[in-house]
C-alpha cells in the first residue's frame, strides 16, 4: 500500500474509532465516518468492503497499540517491577474506560462480530503478563507458591468479566470500583515479602481509575 494511502487508511479507523466509541457498533454509519473526515462513501469502500470489516480492523489496530505499549513498558529498564506493574494497569485500566460501554453493547447484539477481536485481546495480556511474571519471578518479587497458569487465568478471568454485561449487571458496583480493587488485590497477593519491601509501589497505593 503507497505511504499515502495507508495514511488515509489510519485516518479513516481513527475517525471510526471515535464515532464507534461515542455511538456504539449499530448507530454509527459508513456515511457518518465518512463526512467525519469529508470523504466520499466511495473512497471508504475503496479500504473497507463494510461497516463490520471498518469495526474490526479498527479494534484490531487499537489493540496493536496496546500491543506496542506493553512492549515499550517491557523494554523500560528505568523502571522497577513495581513501577512496570503499574504502568501496565494504567494502559488497561484506560482502555476498560475507553471501550467498555461499547464493547458490552457488541456483545449482546453482535457476538460473532467481536470473536475474533477478543481472541486477539487474550492473546496480548496472556503474552504481556506471563513475560512480566516470569520477569518478577526472577527476581524473587513473586511469590514462590504462586503458579504462572493459575495467575493468569484468574487475571483473564477478572479482565473478562469487566466486559460481561450481565454479570455486571448485577453487582452494586461499577466497573471502575471493579478494577480499582482488583489492582490493590493483585498487588499484595502477586508480590513476594521481598517485593513488597524493596519495590516502589507508590503508583499502586495511589492508582485510581477515574
Amino acid at each position: 500500500m503507497e505511504p499515502k494511502d495507508l495514511a488515509l487508511k489510519e485516518r479513516i479507523i481513527a475517525e471510526a474509532g471515535r464515532q464507534f466509541l461515542k455511538y456504539g457498533f449499530r448507530k454509527t454509519t459508513m456515511g457518518e465516518v465518512a463526512t467525519g473526515l469529508k470523504l466520499s462513501k466511495k473512497t471508504l469502500y475503496r479500504f473497507f468492503t463494510n461497516k463490520r470489516e471498518l469495526f474490526k480492523q479498527t479494534a484490531l489496530f487499537h489493540l496493536n497499540q496496546i500491543e506496542k505499549q506493553f512492549a515499550l513498558i517491557l523494554k523500560n529498564r528505568n523502571m522497577d517491577f513495581g513501577e512496570t506493574l503499574v504502568q501496565a494497569m494504567q494502559v488497561l485500566a484506560t482502555k476498560i474506560k475507553e471501550v467498555g460501554n461499547f464493547l458490552r453493547e457488541e456483545l449482546i447484539y453482535e457476538p460473532g462480530l467481536l470473536k475474533g477481536i477478543l481472541e486477539q485481546r487474550e492473546r496480548i495480556i496472556i503474552s504481556f503478563f506471563r513475560s512480566l511474571f516470569r520477569q518478577g519471578r526472577r527476581k524473587g518479587y513473586i511469590r514462590k507458591t504462586l503458579k504462572e497458569e493459575i495467575f493468569l487465568t484468574i487475571l483473564l478471568t477478572i479482565l473478562q468479566s469487566l466486559f460481561e454485561p450481565t454479570k455486571l449487571a448485577e453487582l452494586p458496583f461499577s466497573s471502575v470500583e471493579l478494577f480499582n480493587q482488583v489492582v490493590q488485590i493483585m498487588l499484595f497477593g502477586l508480590l513476594s515479602s521481598k517485593g513488597q519491601a524493596e519495590l516502589n509501589l507508590t503508583g499502586f497505593k495511589e492508582f485510581r481509575l477515574i
